[in-house]
Order: structure tokens, then sequence, then C-alpha cells
């Protein structure tokens, strides 16, 4: 493996060593969100960092020459550096060094060796609900980690969920230990960013993709990218729901419903095409392979529209909508996470609202999380379920753009704008590099190591809708009042309750029977509230209160109530 510092340099300001190995930075074989940011940023950081050289913390001559191979094609002009563990001192003379992770407890382990303040770490959120990620968390408190250290949050709602297992950690030490002095590593929020040259097409390359999808002159094309996953990333019976009602409303219109991803196994992909199937038989649907270069071109320069209805807590930041307005798309997205950052609502889209039951109603699910009585996927699956999309608003919304071509085209231009002043990585880097001058200068200039607050014990078994309390925009209360969303709402229950992507609601809501009753009852009461459907239920048994709310927040979902 090549050695580290064999001729002298003067590092300019802020220069920063990488801890690589392929699954933090490769787009080949499964593709995550992770990847796909570490991706942009490892080009981004060779591309546009003001250093004198580049330097690389390896795992072995396999990781070494990849890195190498990203230097080449980024047409890097430096000095490249790479080293091992054997060599990892020379940190030292670095100053800095990024995790492509959250991984500031272990990286402050290793480092302890040399000294607390030999260097300074920075640590990246991706997702921010497994069980990893949040013991993560909480071992910041109890490993070595310094104010001169850094995680940096995608969004405000990933740093308070961060912040919200620290407290739960914090608050563990001083009833367990007595604890008073705490150190922690600033949480500052910088987000992910795009290169705007990949989403820049021609007119004959978006001319090309509309006759690759069929298009005519009356078609307008509706993308979701991402994950294919209805557990997962986005819940899509409501962008279904809100793309056949505009197709029944409109029939001039060809509504495609394009999407681009994949599928991770054969059983998620029938279950999407079951739901669109029986849910959306008016909306022309086609699926593009997201492992295909030339299918990324089509689907970006042929979408007329983005959509991602994301509701799951996995999401954290969202790259897809900012790809989006980087190629001149309108979205309409979801207020939640770090979606809540990135789009304008009315200028470059729209932010459709989100619901969850509150904090509390989602302890046993955490519990039988954490006790692997059931998997990470039931579990993020389960709190899908019971996470409300507003399909009103979503089908105003979508319905807007579909007749508007100006309104698309002055989103789409507003979209860009925003991409080029806030989310492209030139600028994103600046931003690194001002980071990392300031955690260099903490660290040669802390004095001691102070107290701070908080609350909570078992980050795993922490409530999510506790924890992520922020991703919504409001949450279910008792004076909500509730309505049927559709006429025929009992026959839709009955067949929204048999599609298979719905199967993961049964183990948390209300037995069937009753949520049928639940659907009449609400049918004949007058200005029937949340407190109302509650007590319906409950009756003489407070103990399935969590039900009842979590049954009110399915059937909302579902589309067969509505606020």
């Amino acid at each position: 493996m090549p050695q580290t510092f064999q001729t002298p340099y003067s590092p300019r300001r802020s220069p920063l060593a990488i801890q690589f190995h392929a699954d933090g930075y490769s787009m080949s074989g499964k593709i995550m969100g992770r990847q796909s940011a570490g991706n942009g940023f490892l080009n981004g950081w060779l591309r546009y960092a003001d250093v004198d050289a580049h330097h690389a913390w390896v795992p072995d001559a396999s990781a070494a020459k990849l890195f190498n191979a990203f230097a080449t094609e980024n047409a890097v002009t430096q000095p490249v550096h790479v080293f091992g563990n054997a060599q990892l001192s020379q940190l030292k003379e670095v100053g800095c060094l990024y995790l492509p992770g959250p991984g500031l407890s272990t990286g402050a382990w290793q480092r302890s060796v040399f000294g607390q303040r030999a260097w300074s770490l920075l640590g990246v959120t991706f997702t921010t609900c497994s069980d990893r990620s949040m013991n993560e968390f909480a071992d910041f408190l109890t490993a070595p980690v310094a104010p001169w250290d850094a995680l940096m949050c995608s969004s405000r709602a990933v740093r308070d969920s961060v912040r919200k297992v620290l407290e739960g950690r914090m608050d563990y030490l001083r009833n367990r230990l007595g604890a008073t002095r705490f150190s922690l590593p600033q949480l500052p929020i910088v987000p992910f960013g795009v290169h705007e040259e990949e989403f820049a097409f021609t007119a004959a390359q978006k001319s090309k993709a509309k006759a690759e999808l069929g298009c005519t002159a009356n078609s307008v094309v509706v993308l979701f990218a991402g994950r294919l996953s209805f557990h997962a990333k986005a819940h899509p019976l409501a962008m279904f729901q809100a793309l056949q009602a505009i197709a029944v409303a409109h029939p001039e219109k060809d509504i495609v419903m394009l999407e681009f991803g994949v599928f991770f196994n054969e059983g998620i992909k029938a279950a999407f095409e079951e739901a669109a199937t029986k849910v959306a038989p008016n909306v022309r649907r086609v699926v593009l392979d997201g492992k295909s270069d030339g299918n990324k071109l089509t689907a970006w320069a042929g979408a007329d529209i983005f959509c991602s209805l994301t509701d799951n807590i996995q999401e954290a930041f969202g790259i897809t909508p900012v790809e989006a307005m980087a190629a001149g798309l309108p979205v309409v997205v979801t207020d939640w996470d770090g979606y809540k950052d990135t789009v304008v609502d009315g200028v470059t889209g729209y932010l459709i609202p989100t619901v969850l039951p509150p904090a509390g109603d989602a302890q046993d699910i955490a519990h039988n999380h954490a006790l692997e009585t059931i998997s990470y996927d039931v579990y993020i699956g389960q709190l899908s379920a019971i996470t409300h999309v507003h399909l009103e608003a979503a089908k105003q919304a979508l319905t807007q753009l579909v007749l508007d071509a100006a309104l698309r085209a002055r989103m789409g231009a507003a979209g860009q704008a925003r991409v080029a002043q806030q989310y492209s990585w030139r600028g994103i880097i600046a931003q690194y590099q001002q980071l990392i001058g300031e955690l260099n200068e903490n660290r040669r200039s802390y004095p001691t190591l102070a107290p701070e607050e908080a609350r909570n014990a078992w980050p795993v078994a922490i409530d999510p809708l506790h924890a992520f309390g922020s991703y919504p925009s409001s949450h279910l209360a008792p004076q909500t009042e509730l309505r049927l969303a559709r006429s025929d709402a009992a026959s839709w229950f009955a067949l929204a309750a048999d599609l298979n992507m719905n199967s993961l609601a049964k183990a948390v809501v209300l037995p069937r029977d009753a949520l049928a009753a639940g659907i009449t009852f609400v049918a004949k009461t007058p200005n029937c509230t949340a407190a109302a459907l509650q007590g319906f239920w409950v009756g003489n048994d407070p103990r399935i209160a969590v039900l009842a709310r979590r049954s009110i927040m399915h059937l909302l979902k579902l589309g067969v109530l509505s606020t």
C-alpha cells in the first residue's frame, strides 16, 4: 500500500482525511441512500476542496486502488496520500478525519491512543432510526467524544431525533450514576448536495425520453424515483389514489405514473403491481429499473412532475427532491424529515401535510423491535401503517401541476435556482471546510468539557413517535374532526384492507370488524372527533386506547377517513 507524506507539504486551511472503504462510497451492487450520498460527497470533495493534498485512511490495498481511481476520475491534480491502520498517527498532521457514517464513538476510542486532542472527527447521519445508529448516538456519552468533534445532521428533524436519543441516555446516566458532566459533539446541519450538471438535459434528450415513454402532447409524466418499497421508503397508496382521481376527472390527459427504482424482492414488486392495478386502473404505469444509467436519463429527462410521498422514519434527508429540482421539475412531497428543509411550499413545489399519533402510542412497537420479536423491516413498516399522508392535499397539488404547464415551468425554474444556491456540492464542500476550520480551532482552544442537560434510556427502545415527532406536520389530537373521505367508504375499506401492502397494519390496529364498526360510527355521528371515535371503541376498556388512536391513523392512511 502506498505510504502517505513521502514528501513535505504545507496543507491549506481545513484539510481532511477520509476514512475510505467501498461500502461507503461505491455505486456498484446494492445501492442505498448512504452510498449515493457518500459517492456525491467524495466526488464533490475531490473536485472542489481547497487543499494542497488529498488523504485517505484505507483498510487494504484494494481500497487504496479504488480511492486512487476516484481521484483519477475527478481529474485531481493535488498529491493523493493513502495510509492504513499502522500509520493512523499521521492523522495528527491532517487535523480532521471524515467518517462515512455516525461512528464517532469508535473513532474517538481509536483516537484516544494518540491523545484526545490529536485530531477532530467529522461524522455524518443517514437514517437515524436503526438500532445501530441509535446505539451509536447514545455511546457518544460514554466514549471520549469531544466538543471539537461533529456529527453532521442532514436536516432539522434529524438533529432533533439525535438530540432525543442523547437526552434519554443522559437521563439514564444521571439516575444510574449521578453523572453531571457530559461531553457532546457539535450537531451542525449540513445537507447533502447534487452535481447539477448530471441533471441538465437538452431539449433533444427530453424529446427522446418522452418518445421512449410513449408520450403524446396530452401526456403528463409523474415520476417517483428511489427505492420501490412500501414498508421502508414511501407507501404508494396515497400517490396511486391521487393520480387515479386525476385520471378519472380529466380523461383527456394521459397520466403516466413513472416509477424509477429497484424492488428488493419479488414479493414487494408483486404488491406494487397489485395495488396499482386495483387502485389506479386509469393511470398508465411505467416501471424502469433503477440500476440502468440509460433508464436514469429516460426517467429524469422524461418527467414533468416529481412526487415522493414518503412516510417512513428510515427516510432522513431525501436526496431525490433535490435531484428533481436540479432537473427543473416541480415537486410534490410530504411535509416530512429533510423534505421540510429542501422544498419551499408553493415556490418549488408543494409540501403535503403528514400526521403521526401522539408520543407514547408506539412504545410497544419499539419494545418489540428492541427485543427482536419483530424485525427492523416490520418495525418501520408498522410505523408507516399508522402514518397519515393528507390525500386531498396531494390530489389538489398534483391536479394543479397536471393542468398548468406554466406553473410547472415556474416551479421547476425556482427549484433549479434553489439548488444552485443551496444544494450544489461546490457550495456544500465550502461549508465542510468552514466547519473543519472551526473544529480545529475549537480543539486547540477548548478549556474544559462543559456539562449539558436532557433525558430517556435504551435508544433502540425509545418511542419513535417521540424521537421522530418532528418529522410530521402535526399529530392526532382529541379534537381532530373526522369524516368519511368518500361515499363508498365501507367497500373501499374492504378493498384497501385486503391489499398485501397493508398487511403490516393488522398487528398494530384493532380487528377488522371493529374498524368497520368505527366507519359506521363516523358516518352516523355529526361533527365526529377523534376523541368520540376513540371512546366508541374503548368503552370500558382503556387498555385499548392506544390501539384506537392507531386505528384512526390507519383509516386516515387508507383514505377511508379524512380530517
